[in-house]
């Protein structure tokens, strides 16, 4: 039946729906951003992982790390522990520092320059330098987004009242095309009864000028802070762009309707004035009969949960933000301080949990070494010694690229030019040779093309392979 449906809707748009024509297009997707003071926590940053495989997020502003990832995708400030960026989802890095800063670092992915920043309290002395940094490397750049916890209260950023280095900062970022995407409504620090707002985001407007999402998350984060949300969405601008060009993703070939296919690619012929043009006419006419009769593969999720997960800690942590919200609407009532003490029992034993199945998993890695070393094992020794991070000196990258690509000479070549023979053209018999001899089986191309396709495709036109 769903053979027959497919046939009849090809027979109804004349296939001239898949690709029809131009469409408009994002050619930039919002960059999804999440922003945690980890208040160097080992089970915050532990539950980190989970979070950002379940928000799918592009990448992780962080202050107050616990410890650092090995790899390209991690980057920190000069101390490698106040501040740090984590590119955990499919864009890497563009662009890094040469050399860390004090309290902030700064990385550019997907074409926006975000900064991370941290200035704990005793870093009073060094606050307005490490300010004067920031405003002059972002100077240079945009659009910039400028993240983190400067521990800065001001009434403009949703504070109750403004102390110094609310007015500093203020200040020194009024030099900048800067917007401040905190709302003001929820606090973004919570300890005990103590709440406030230091955890601040600020954009460039062309950035802000969008609906960037920014809120405050209700996310277990087991830190005082509490996770925000928020993306480059204002970055987007619509494009005319041929529906050939979109990210090819391929096609499942054991979906393939046979039927289908051939009623697309009965009345198709090589168009053009050169072979160019025929090929380019040719891949088209094979991407709408493809789209047609085959599906698209599904997109799954881009990583796996950490290896500690298990559904007992995840009904703990619904137990937590349950008791958490409890706690937060008992304030300044008579039953706070015990519905308090119960937040915090759960607390503590979503955190042993979270330790207690890492060492769980640890023994059993061990066990495995043992029994098939070569499996889960060396693949967890390899991924610790491949994540190296990459240089980024320009005087080191510039030696790399003299050695690996040394300059020589310039060499003329003579080259006699020869009468060449005519090539004769393929006959019928040659392609249905050719096609005879191309697997079902095996991967298809860069194209993405299955060959079951193609195999088809020659038997029902071949004329047009021939022209």
């Amino acid at each position: 039946q769903t053979g027959k449906k497919r046939l009849n809707t090809c027979r109804a748009q004349k296939l001239s729906c898949v690709l029809g024509g131009p469409k408009s297009t994002r050619t930039r997707g919002p960059l999804e951003i999440l922003q945690l003071n980890l208040n160097h926590c080992e089970a915050a940053q532990d539950l980190l992982a989970q979070t950002v495989w379940e928000l799918k997020v592009d990448a992780v502003i962080i202050a107050d790390q616990y410890r650092n990832l090995s790899g390209p995708a991690w980057v920190t400030d000069s101390t490698n522990k106040l501040a740090a960026i984590w590119a955990c989802g499919e864009h890497p890095f563009q662009q890094t520092m040469a050399k860390p800063e004090l309290s902030f670092v700064r990385v550019k992915i997907k074409g926006v320059y975000l900064y991370s920043c941290y200035i704990p309290t005793r870093m009073d002395d060094e606050f307005g330098a490490i300010l004067d940094r920031i405003v002059t490397d972002a100077k240079e750049r945009s659009p910039v987004a400028i993240a983190g916890d400067s521990n800065a209260w001001a009434v403009e950023c949703g504070s109750e009242k403004t102390n110094w280095r609310g007015q500093s900062l203020l200040e020194a970022f009024a030099v900048l095309d800067l917007q401040l995407l905190n709302d003001g409504e929820l606090p973004t620090f919570i300890q005990g009864k103590c709440t406030s707002m230091i955890d601040l985001t600020f954009t460039s407007s062309s950035l802000a000028r969008g609906n960037c999402n920014w809120e405050v998350s209700d996310i277990i984060t087991l830190s005082d802070h509490r996770a925000i949300t928020w993306n480059t969405a204002g970055q987007l601008r619509q494009v005319q762009v041929s529906a050939q060009r979109k990210k090819f993703t391929g096609w499942r070939a054991n979906t393939f309707d046979a039927e289908a296919f051939r009623v697309c690619m009965e009345s198709s012929c090589a168009e053009g004035s050169t072979a160019e043009e025929k090929v380019a006419h040719v891949m088209r006419e094979f991407a709408k009969a493809c789209d047609t009769a085959t599906h698209r593969p599904r997109k799954g999720n881009r990583h796996l949960p950490v290896y500690w997960w298990s559904e007992d800690i995840n009904k703990l942590r619904a137990e937590r933000l349950r008791a958490r919200s409890q706690v937060q609407r008992a304030r300044g009532k008579p039953c706070f301080l015990q519905l308090e003490v119960v937040f915090k029992e759960i607390r503590r034993n979503l955190r042993k949990a979270i330790g207690d199945s890492k060492k769980r998993c640890w023994i059993e890695l061990i066990e495995e070494v043992n029994n098939d070393p070569w499996d889960r094992p060396y693949k967890v020794v390899m991924s610790k010694l491949n994540g190296y991070q990459q240089p980024t000196c320009p005087d080191q990258l510039e030696r790399i690229v003299k050695v690996l690509f040394p300059t020589h000479e310039p060499f003329e070549y003579h080259v006699e030019h020869e009468e060449r023979e005519m090539i004769p053209p393929i006959t019928h018999k040659e392609l249905m040779q050719a096609c005879m001899r191309v697997g079902n089986s095996e991967a298809p191309g860069m194209d993405h093309i299955p060959n079951i396709a193609l195999e088809t495709a020659i038997q029902t036109a071949a004329q047009m392979f021939l022209d």
